[in-house]
């Protein structure tokens, strides 16, 4: 008998992929909280950051003013992989 394997992902209110499960997500909720972080702390700039997390400017800036990875995920899911 075959084993059947699962991953959960994370669903937001309007039941979409968000955070970690997203399909094209580049970071996980620990990296964002630490450009969060390093951003308002440190004041690191968005090229450095975006050079230590092997990202575009743009999508430090967005997370660093909540426009992206701005919610927590509501729900989760269990799918078959």
């Amino acid at each position: 008998m075959p084993v059947k394997k699962y991953k959960t992902i994370d669903l937001n209110a309007d039941g979409n992929r968000c955070g970690e499960s997203h399909p094209i997500a580049k970071l996980t909720w620990k990296e964002v909280d630490a450009i969060r972080d390093a951003r308002e702390e440190k004041g690191l700039t968005y090229r450095d950051l975006a050079e230590r997390y092997g990202v575009t400017l743009w999508c430090i800036r967005d997370v660093c003013n909540y426009r992206s990875w701005c919610n927590r995920p509501v729900y989760e899911k269990r799918i078959k992989i």
